[in-house]
């Protein structure tokens, strides 16, 4: 009987681990930007440990608190396509990432080129779906201290 206050002990710990560094995350609805990788409703595994945040790299999906038109924080998901220090520009409708081709700009983004080198401590994301919003370049810098975590997928 003397061994089942440490098991004990090991499994509270265990738990509040577990708890603390991962959350199940369900799709908003209106999230319809992330098709085909992230379907609205869907369930996904959120890593939150810390750090793993610091190792960020670019086709990382993230979660990040964002302030919507009505200024209200609101939780939202995206590609990450560059990481701190690369230049982003677009070329003939080209999004190029240090001067490689990543995927077709998005909307929005035709002021880029001449190249934006993204902030020491910010990512510069993307959106998968075909019909994503037109977000302003402001909002496609996202600062590190604004990501919740990073989805489990690829």
């Amino acid at each position: 009987m003397s061994f089942l206050l440490p098991l004990l002990l090991v499994l509270v710990l265990v738990v509040y681990y577990l708890a603390t560094s991962f959350a199940v995350v369900v799709v908003d609805e209106d999230a319809t930007y992330m098709r085909p990788t992230l379907e609205p409703g869907g369930m996904r595994l959120l890593d939150r440990r810390r750090s793993r945040l610091l190792d960020l790299a670019a086709d990382d999906i993230i979660v990040y608190r964002a302030v919507d038109s009505e200024h209200r924080t609101t939780r939202r998901f995206g590609r990450i396509a560059a990481g701190p220090g690369a230049t982003v520009s677009v070329r003939e409708q080209d999004l190029l990432v240090n001067g490689s081709r990543v995927t077709r700009a998005p909307s929005g983004l035709e002021t880029l080129s001449t190249g934006l080198i993204v902030p020491r401590n910010s990512v510069f994301i993307v959106l998968d779906g075909s019909g994503a919003p037109a977000l302003p370049l402001r909002e496609r810098l996202v600062p590190r201290r604004n990501i919740i975590g990073r989805m489990m997928v690829k």
